[in-house]
């Protein structure tokens, strides 16, 4: 399929040309028109329902969770749009925030547009919500790593901002709460913190419904569907702290000491939800939304690729690609499989199916 290909060669371009913005421009222009004119594929009725209720039946109340996504709907609704022209609108809206931070925060815009494009990528077009709120949070954060003032108060606006499109967004705040602490001094302390995290794990329902919808809620918690057993869960687990432990090493290599200590906060962040998977597997949502950030960190400070060709970074860097196709293949070619999850996404647009057809 041309869709397919044009996908994956713009992919391999990226890791060919790192350093172009061009190629990274291009890379984001295809990856948004994948999000935006999608008209098909795993959880499209779910949104096109949503949009229809929330267009038919919504009620103005500022204080209702994820208040801000259904006002939209119900604007777009009643302005004759259907769920495709919705999102289309938006995605194109706000996708610019995506390429604006990867070229802001990274010297090699393309390589972090590859890694993008293995993982999560599809899972961009997939969870529409979630991609929207991303883009909000992704400018909350750029807000930390390069304003000098009102830096965190822009942050917690925009996350709860990116809280009333997708409830769980709230739980971001807590970043701000980390304190500063070396890497060194981390690795320590990290046996110490992992069985304080098991214990608490239990505690995790009943906290989070007090900020999650009850449909985000019922998603994460009851959803049978979404649900792992003992060794699935153990392998997700892993899997996140195999990646943790890899960049936890990179990022000693970040020059820029502000995006070196708010990339290791966010990581940190995300090991806190380390045992989260054994609720179900929407929680890989908690660390993946993370991702472009630590991509983008692990490589801001690589001036010359031969470091990467030459140097202690490639074993490091080789064993991220690794474990990212082992993700990719994970999601995408087993389980319900390429047909079901990742294939819709290349057939089944509005954009592709007009000059294709």
């Amino acid at each position: 399929m041309i869709a397919v290909s044009v996908y994956f060669l713009l992919t391999l371009l990226g890791l060919l040309v790192p350093r172009s913005k061009f190629v990274a421009s291009l890379q984001w222009l295809v990856l948004t028109v994948y999000i935006a004119f999608n008209t098909g594929g795993m959880d499209m009725n779910n949104y096109k329902s949503m949009f229809l209720y929330n267009g038919r039946n919504f009620h103005f109340d500022p204080l209702s969770k994820e208040f801000l996504y259904s006002w939209l709907e119900f604007e777009f609704y009643q302005r004759n749009f259907d769920f495709v022209g919705f999102n289309s609108i938006i995605i194109c809206a706000f996708s610019p925030i995506l390429l604006y931070f990867v070229l802001k925060n990274s010297k090699l815009p393309s390589l972090v547009m590859s890694f993008i494009m293995v993982y999560p990528g599809i899972e961009l077009v997939i969870q529409k919500r979630n991609t929207l709120a991303l883009f909000i949070l992704l400018f909350g954060i750029n807000a930390l790593l390069n304003f000098k003032k009102n830096n965190k108060l822009i942050y917690i606006i925009c996350t709860v901002i990116a809280s009333y499109i997708h409830s769980s967004f709230i739980v971001y705040i807590l970043v701000l709460l980390i304190p500063k602490i070396e890497i060194d001094r981390f690795r320590i302390l990290i046996w110490r913190i992992f069985p304080l995290i098991i214990i608490a794990t239990p505690l995790i329902p009943n906290i989070a419904r007090l900020f999650m919808s009850e449909g985000v809620f019922y998603t994460y918690f009851v959803d049978e569907a979404m649900s792992l057993n003992f060794s699935k869960a153990l392998f997700f687990m892993l899997m996140q702290l195999s990646i943790f432990f890899v960049f936890l090493k990179l990022f000693e290599f970040i020059e820029d000491d502000v995006n070196r200590q708010w990339a290791f906060k966010f990581l940190c962040f995300s090991f806190l939800f380390i045992t989260t998977y054994f609720f179900g597997s929407n929680f890989v949502r908690i660390y993946r939304n993370l991702l472009i950030l630590f991509y983008c960190s692990s490589l801001i400070s690589v001036q010359n690729m031969e470091r990467i060709l030459q140097g202690r970074l490639n074993i490091y860097y080789f064993i991220l690609i690794v474990l990212l196709l082992i993700n990719f293949s994970v999601s995408y070619l087993f389980g319900l499989g390429w047909d079901m999850v990742a294939k819709p996404i290349f057939i089944e647009n509005l954009l592709i199916e007009l000059f294709l057809h």
